[in-house]
């Protein structure tokens, strides 16, 4: 299997670092130069939008409708999850919902303050998307652990069929430095609950910041922000999976001044 990661664009931001339309050329010139595309899962670890903004959800759709046409992957192979400035503290999460369902014409990945916790498996592979924003508290990443347990419980045999098992979230697991404190609060808890059903991989988002090790024999990865001004290098990351232990990651970023094979500018350099 063959993954690309993509996290917190932030669509209707005051400000992109990165054109979105020059992102979108990027993405399906970068997809369509890999001859292993056609098993290949796109996954976006939440902050779709900016603040919750309803218009930014709308360009993610556009945006994302056109990723999957020009570049002929099946949206079924679309694996999602919110992040804090996905949610709406009257609606919760009905506008992600709604953009979920734009993509990929399914209820599978939909979310509220009671379901957090969502099993997709598809290709021999578990996705396990996990909602960390479930609380409605923007300032620390939260799993409803309760629910989590129960979801696996019942899907256990389910599960235990599958040969490659990946937990995708928008929060990450450690704080990075002293004035961090965003992170999963119940990390430890959700890290036992992980290891009794041997998953092997976490992707997630939220400090648009490169992580890479290894918890209970669960590899947690992460990549910055697809758009956004804060981040300077814009990176996104592709994985060659063969095995739990046998896997490729591929760090991209976006250079503005690179000319893509169409003869425009902005194209992704692979960094290592």
């Amino acid at each position: 299997m063959n993954l690309l990661h993509i996290s917190d664009p932030h669509f209707k931001a005051e400000k992109y670092n990165v054109e979105p339309n020059k992102a979108l050329d990027g993405l399906v010139e970068l997809i369509n130069k890999k001859s292993e595309k056609e098993n290949l899962f796109i996954l976006l670890t939440g902050d779709i939008t900016s603040k919750g903004n309803k218009k930014g959800f709308e360009q993610a759709t556009r945006f994302f409708n056109c990723l999957f046409e020009k570049s002929k992957i099946n949206s079924k192979n679309f694996i999602v999850c919110p992040g804090n400035h996905d949610c709406d503290i009257e609606k919760h999460f009905e506008d992600f919902n709604t953009f979920a369902y734009s993509i990929r014409e399914d209820h599978e990945l939909e979310f509220d303050t009671t379901n957090s916790n969502r099993i997709y498996i598809k290709d021999n592979i578990c996705f396990l998307s996990i909602n960390t924003a479930y609380h409605l508290e923007s300032k620390y990443g939260k799993v409803d652990i309760d629910n989590l347990q129960n979801l696996l419980r019942d899907k256990s045999k389910e599960i235990e069929k599958t040969k490659i098992k990946i937990i995708l979230c928008h929060h990450h697991i450690l704080n990075l430095n002293d004035k961090d404190s965003s992170a999963i609060k119940n990390s430890y808890q959700l890290f036992e609950l992980l290891r009794k059903y041997n998953f092997n991989f976490l992707f997630h988002g939220h400090q648009h910041s490169r992580q890479l090790f290894k918890i209970n024999n669960i590899q947690v990865n992460s990549t910055s922000s697809l758009l956004e001004t804060r981040t300077n290098s814009n990176l996104i990351a592709y994985y060659e999976i063969r095995d739990v232990d046998d896997f490729v990651k591929e760090e991209y970023t976006f250079l503005k001044d690179e000319t893509n094979s169409d003869g425009r500018q902005g194209s992704y350099r692979k960094i290592c």
